[in-house]
């Protein structure tokens, strides 16, 4: 049981100053060429950071009936015989929800960074968020969320981080998914995760969590976690 505890990508093109002359100028060059490339080493996943994927759903005949933005609203589309579309479903992915630096979220690895939360291969396999124990999810079926980004989506297709449902008050795992590398569309983009559960009757009450493992293969930012 645990513990209670804008969208445009930046590119930052680092490299020398104007050529000066002299071993003593070609020293200081390289040693503030190495400051400014380490500087935009560390700036650059903030500045990418902005930018949200968005997914496209298509039916057997190519029609777009579909689609999930990074900012966390899906869109389904009606269509009639002749294609053309007659309704718009808009749903907000995030109606309840919490930053990942939210008070009542904790953390076993990882670093804030702003609102939200990172993890690097350096850190061990543990939680990077839990909580937030919920007692007020209502009976019934919902669809809990998860915004996140990843540095990397084409290196392997390892297993990134597990994500779950967990009812606190009983120590049960009400659903989970695994999430690998490869399932991200772009590199530090953000791109929302669900995964469908149940709240029984026999639950009404119990405090529920929204879970991330992280299992030590990438670079990992949690956004917000929550439910609908």
């Amino acid at each position: 049981m645990m513990p209670r505890r804008h969208r445009d990508v930046k590119t930052y093109i680092c490299g020398q100053g104007e050529r000066m002359g002299g071993r003593m100028a070609l020293e200081i060059r390289h040693f503030a060429s190495v400051i400014v490339l380490a500087a935009c080493a560390a700036l650059l996943p903030l500045a990418a950071s902005a930018q949200s994927v968005t997914q496209y759903s298509y039916d057997a005949r190519g029609r777009l009936i579909g689609t999930q933005r990074g900012e966390g609203v899906t869109s389904d589309y009606t269509m009639d015989p002749a294609s053309n579309r007659t309704r718009v479903r808009v749903t907000p992915q995030f109606p309840t929800a919490w930053s990942a630096t939210d008070p009542a979220i904790g953390h076993y690895v990882g670093r804030a960074e702003g609102s939200a939360w990172s993890a690097s291969a350096t850190d061990a396999a543990s939680f990077m968020s839990y909580g937030p124990y919920t007692a007020n999810v209502s009976i019934g079926s919902h669809v809990a969320a998860f915004r996140m980004l990843v540095d990397n989506n084409t290196a392997n297709n390892a297993n990134v981080v597990l994500l779950d449902v967990f009812d606190t008050t009983s120590l049960i795992t009400l659903a989970s998914r695994q999430v690998t590398r490869r399932e991200w569309r772009a590199p530090f983009a953000y791109q929302v995760f669900e995964i469908p559960f149940v709240l029984d009757a026999s639950r009404a009450g119990h405090a529920i969590e929204f879970r991330v493992w992280y299992q030590q293969q990438s670079y990992v930012r949690i956004e917000r976690v929550g439910y609908r």
